[in-house]
């Protein structure tokens, strides 16, 4: 076999192959980061919304006696707070203005806090 046939063959030398194999594989290593950020980030949102119609739930609901109220709802524990606001006349009125608060936590350190004021009649 001569010299101008051993060079003029088709094909890819060794030398290619791994190149096109190390950028081959750092690109599927991006990729894979990428979903892998993606599917985090989605499960993130997934428990933040949870958190939240859960805190607004037990916003909504009728206030009880003031204090504190703990509670939980699946994975998520709940402290829900109510005091009455302070700095207002406190005359003969049939209604007082109450601050509620409401904390929503999910695996013992993730937590969405909400805060509202509520009229409440007063029960005589």
């Amino acid at each position: 076999m001569s010299y101008d046939k051993f060079y003029n063959q088709k094909g890819f030398t060794l030398l290619e192959v791994l190149i096109s194999f190390v950028i081959l594989s750092t690109m599927l290593g991006v990729i894979y980061q990428m979903l892998s950020l993606g599917t985090m980030q989605s499960i993130k949102s997934e428990n933040e919304s949870e958190a939240l119609l859960i805190a607004r739930s037990k916003l909504s609901e009728p206030i009880g006696a003031m204090g504190q109220m703990v509670g939980e709802s699946k994975e998520y524990s709940w402290v829900l707070t109510t005091q009455p606001v302070t700095g207002l006349d406190d005359g003969d009125y049939p209604a007082k203005l109450v601050n509620v608060h409401i904390a929503v936590s999910w695996n013992e350190q993730k937590i969405v806090e909400l805060e509202t004021r509520k009229l409440v009649w007063n029960t005589r």
